[in-house]
């Protein structure tokens, strides 16, 4: 029977993670969650933030390297392979 400490009888400690919380399954996972219904509002307006903020960046670097001209081909005409056997 575990005591009040969480220790066993025995005088082991139970194993922890790397942060020094004990694993517990379910329980230790859930230690992030934020309780209340305000917090898990928040967490989910921080996830939308960041998944808009990385689509954003996405989208700007896609709009760069299709508008720069230093990407640009003009036509086919404008291709030239140089180096190559004949």
């Amino acid at each position: 029977m575990p005591l009040d400490d969480g220790r066993t009888p025995t005088g082991d400690d139970p194993p922890r993670s790397h942060r020094g919380v004990p694993l517990l399954g379910a329980a230790a996972a859930a230690l992030w969650r934020p309780a209340s219904t305000v917090g898990r509002v928040f967490l989910a307006l921080a996830r939308l933030g960041r998944s808009c903020g990385l689509h954003d960046s996405l989208c700007s670097a896609q709009t760069y390297l299709e508008r720069d001209a230093r990407f640009r081909i003009d036509g086919a005409s404008n291709i030239q392979a140089t180096g190559l056997p004949k």
